[in-house]
């Protein structure tokens, strides 16, 4: 079985309580939702398939509150930007190639603004507060000491929280424990998580 770290950190976060922040993650959720509702449950592997599909604009993984912005966000060859001005063809093509470039066994991968942990968890089959994505800024672009703030989490039951700065490790540390409970690798700080490095499961498991 997994153990959960207990040297959780500080949490990258900005001021994502305001409405920009939480509409986005809201059509973020719908529509990864749409998506595992037609494709047996599962979420898309790589969260620009939602923008491919023309579901989500690139703008919506670069929250206003925070300093990255979408033509520093690195997507395949391109960045986020350009892959939204591109014909649909071309979107198809770098997302597929992204997709191809993933490592196995991925626990949370970014895209901007966002950690999307979904890997592992189905639509319909999943214990409702597992968390289905993080809104933590991208530690590229912004400053990691910034904790001011909250840092919102898409639950599997479609529902949006806003997690205050001062409970995060506590919630982090709990939400790692129902993963756990739930056959998941724990989730890792969210700084960790980068373009280029998407977390995998350890490749360790450790018996009690």
């Amino acid at each position: 079985m997994y153990y959960v770290s207990q040297s959780i950190g500080t949490v990258q976060a900005m001021q994502f309580g305001s409405t920009n922040a939480q509409a986005s993650a809201a059509i973020i959720m719908q529509q990864a939702r749409v998506h595992a509702e037609s494709h047996n449950g599962e979420f898309p592997e790589h969260a620009a398939q939602l923008i491919a599909a023309g579901k989500v604009g690139p703008d919506a993984f670069a929250v206003t509150e925070s300093s990255t912005q979408t033509f520093n966000v690195p997507l395949g060859t391109s960045n986020l930007q350009s892959v939204g001005w591109s014909p649909v063809h071309v979107q198809e093509e770098i997302v597929r190639e992204v997709v191809a470039a993933m490592p196995p066994n991925v626990v949370a991968h970014r895209l901007g603004d966002y950690v999307l942990c979904w890997h592992g968890i189905e639509l319909g089959h999943a214990e409702a507060s597992l968390w289905l994505f993080i809104v933590s800024a991208d530690p590229d672009f912004n400053d990691p000491t910034d904790l001011n703030g909250a840092v919102i989490v898409g639950l599997a039951d479609g529902t949006i929280e806003r997690v205050e700065i001062d409970a995060w490790d506590e919630r982090l540390t709990a939400q790692n424990t129902l993963r756990i409970a739930n056959n998941l690798a724990p989730l890792p700080h969210p700084s960790r998580v980068r373009h280029a490095n998407p977390y995998i499961a350890p490749p360790s498991v450790h018996e009690d």
